[in-house]
C-alpha cells in the first residue's frame, strides 16, 4: 500500500532538512578549530559574555564550549567539570540521532517534536543549574571554571 500523496511532500521536505542538518553539523565540526582563532579576535573587541564581564557571574551556558571540546577529546571528567549539562545534552542529542535514523528508515519524518512539558522541564533544569552554580560561586567560593573565584574572594 502506498502512502497518501499529501504525506510524500512532507516526508521529502523532512529528508531534505535532515540532509541540511548533517551538512551544517559537518561544517561546524570542520570549522570548529577556526572558532578559537576567530573568537579570540572578536572577543578582544567586544565583551564575550555580559553577565561574566559586567556582573561577574556565569551565564547558564558558560563553560559549554570548553566542555564540548573536552568531550570531543574523550576527557569526560574535565568535560563534566566545565559544564555537566553540556555532557547530558550531548548524550540526549546522540540518542535523538539514533532515533531519527530509525524513524527515517521506517518511512517517517526523522524529526521528533519536543512536548511542551519536556521543554519546560529542560528550561527549569538549566535555570536551576545556573542559579546553583552562581550560588556556589558567590557564597561558598566554589568555581569549577576558575574564571571568577578571584573576584568573589
Amino acid at each position: 500500500m502506498t502512502a497518501p500523496t499529501n504525506q510524500r511532500p512532507a516526508r521529502r521536505q523532512s529528508i531534505v532538512w535532515f540532509i541540511v542538518f548533517h551538512v551544517a553539523v559537518a561544517a561546524g565540526i570542520l570549522l570548529f578549530p577556526f572558532y578559537r582563532i576567530g573568537s579570540a579576535a572578536v572577543f578582544s573587541v567586544i565583551p564575550s559574555c555580559i553577565l561574566h564581564d559586567l556582573f561577574h557571574v556565569y551565564c547558564p551556558f558558560c563553560g559549554g564550549t570548553r566542555a564540548l571540546d573536552e568531550l570531543l577529546h574523550f576527557h569526560l571528567l574535565e568535560s563534566l567539570r566545565y559544564h555537566p549539562l553540556a555532557v547530558v545534552f550531548a548524550a540526549l542529542l546522540a540518542v535523538w540521532y539514533v532515533f531519527a535514523w530509525a524513524r527515517l528508515f521506517r518511512g517517517k519524518s526523522p524529526f521528533i517534536a519536543i512536548s511542551k512539558p519536556l521543554s519546560v522541564a529542560l528550561t527549569v533544569v538549566v535555570v536551576a543549574f545556573w542559579l546553583l552554580r552562581n550560588l556556589l560561586l558567590i557564597v561558598f567560593h566554589i568555581d569549577p571554571l576558575g574564571d571568577l573565584v578571584g573576584f568573589w574572594n
